[in-house]
């Protein structure tokens, strides 16, 4: 075998084996790109309406394929314009650590509007997730779990805007459990 490739072949190798040594998109885990900040651009009124004339361009291509390349043209020069535009919390936001066997802390209070943030460090070992026991009334279990078990480098982050008592567990560790008092 030959000397680069025998280097590329470890490299590739340790890159599969040890996630962690990927390289970072600079998105926090568990984050869209546009909870992130979003990939696109904000543009300008000027560059607004270059864009516009140049897809209006664009659309007048009979040919399906050219008219394709077009957009992804126009798309690449200016930029994809968000679907889900970034909204600013509106309240403040609680960090709460998902670690091995317990969060930390097990007792949050938070005003109406106000969010928890769930945070996966990097030194877990098992996997862990966050499900509603219980919550006041009229809200959905559903929408204050976790859509995955992640180990480490996972964010979840969920905004409370019925008062009343949230208790929280990892349905994986049936002692690790947390509660969130949310303030009318």
């Amino acid at each position: 075998m030959h000397r680069p490739l025998a280097t590329a072949l470890v490299i590739t190798v340790a890159l599969v084996a040890a996630p962690s040594l990927w390289p970072s998109s600079g998105i926090p885990a568990g984050a869209t790109p546009a909870e992130a900040g979003s990939a696109t651009r904000s543009l300008g009124p000027a560059q607004k309406k270059a864009r516009a004339r140049a897809l209006a361009r664009c659309r007048k291509i009979d040919a399906v394929s050219k008219r394709k390349a077009c957009v992804r043209k126009v798309n690449r020069k200016y930029g994809q314009p968000s679907t889900n535009p970034v909204t600013p919390p509106t309240g403040p936001v609680e960090e709460v650590l998902v670690r091995d066997k317990y969060f930390f802390p097990t007792e949050v209070g938070i005003p109406k509007g106000g969010s928890v943030l769930w945070l996966w460090g990097n030194q877990n070992v098992d996997a862990h997730n966050v499900t509603l026991l219980g919550g006041p009334k009229g809200v959905s279990p559903y929408d204050f779990e976790t859509p995955l078990s992640p180990s480490v480098n996972y964010t979840f982050k969920r905004r409370f805007e019925v008062p009343g008592t949230y208790r929280f567990a990892c349905s994986l560790h049936h002692l690790m459990e947390m509660t969130v008092e949310v303030g009318g």
